[in-house]
């Protein structure tokens, strides 16, 4: 569709899913992408020392362990060191930072979501949406 538009001059904003939240989908399309908007749980768009040979799904896993084990231990840090304790203080998490993205826990599960925007080949974070 996008290449649609473009052939057809088309110069209209695009909303998409977190589908396109891949490098490499992005970059085979930046010729054809004057503005497409998406929303992600992940934000890629930012730098980062990354071990070498990770595919992008690698990618993503490695720092979605690293940013959830991180929240885990910093909860039982901060005296959460049973099972109940830990599981209510998780159930309480609000706005914490991560790597890549911010965490908000609602019925076991992250509410907040990062709106990417991607034009001319670049790829920014335009900042956070909690729903």
């Amino acid at each position: 569709m996008i290449s649609q538009y473009f052939s057809e001059h088309i110069n209209l904003p695009v909303l998409g899913t977190s589908d396109w939240n891949n490098k490499v989908v992005l970059d085979e399309n930046k010729i054809y992408i004057k503005n497409l908007y998406f929303d992600s749980d992940f934000n890629l768009s930012e730098k980062a020392d990354v071990p070498e040979k990770l595919s992008e799904s690698g990618i993503k896993n490695y720092f979605f362990g690293y940013d959830g084990m991180k929240l885990i231990l910093d909860k039982i840090s901060e005296g959460n060191k049973d099972r109940l304790s830990l599981n209510n203080a998780l159930e309480s998490t609000e706005n914490y930072k991560t790597f890549h993205s911010t965490v908000t826990l609602k019925d076991r599960t992250n509410i907040e979501m990062e709106i990417m925007r991607f034009n001319m080949g670049e790829l920014f974070n335009l900042g956070n949406f909690k729903y």
